[in-house]
């Protein structure tokens, strides 16, 4: 079997293509789940906030579950199948384009960790106790503020990285092919 050089593939060759293959559908699972919660918690969220205390407590407890879970195990599988992916094609010289898209991720990661996650808690924790106490509490509008504030801003790292991952590698084939 040739390959794009024109001289036969190996196993090697093949057994690589395959893990990438795997490690990209991986990926695109995890990114799924990123992108499948956050439209799940900004639905509730939007739905929630015009309802009774108690739907907002109930709602609100949903989104923080969901939160943890699947962001958590999406960010896992995206940065582990990532790293993977570029051991497998570059091994540890890896394309400055790799390098921004590993910061952008482990940048994405501190900010949830640091500042999402405990806003959603604390908002969860809010609009339980607002419930509780039959009166929305401005604790909760603070919280639930920080929690998109800074969603927000995980968003726009992980459409960066998506550009990245997408655009970047062509761009650099181009200018490798005007440079020869």
């Amino acid at each position: 079997m040739l390959n794009s050089s024109g001289s036969v593939s190996t196993v090697r060759d093949r057994m690589q293509t395959l893990t990438l293959l795997v490690m990209k559908g991986l990926h695109v699972v995890g990114l799924a789940l990123l992108l499948g919660e956050i439209a799940y918690s900004h639905s509730i969220n939007i739905h929630i906030e015009a309802a009774d205390l108690a739907a907002l407590a109930n709602g609100r407890q949903i989104v923080s579950l969901v939160s943890h879970r699947l962001i958590m195990s999406g960010l896992a599988l995206m940065v582990v199948t990532g790293i993977a992916m570029a051991l497998v094609r570059y091994g540890l010289r890896w394309p400055r384009w790799v390098l921004v898209k590993t910061a952008c991720a482990i940048l994405f990661a501190v900010i949830a960790f640091s500042f999402v996650f405990p806003a959603v808690v604390n908002a969860t924790a809010w609009a339980v106790r607002s419930a509780q106490d039959h009166q929305r509490y401005a604790e909760y509008a603070f919280w639930l503020g920080r929690e998109t504030s800074f969603g927000t801003a995980t968003l726009l790292l992980l459409i960066i990285s998506g550009v990245l991952a997408l655009w970047k590698p062509r761009l650099l084939k181009k200018a490798d092919a005007l440079s020869s």
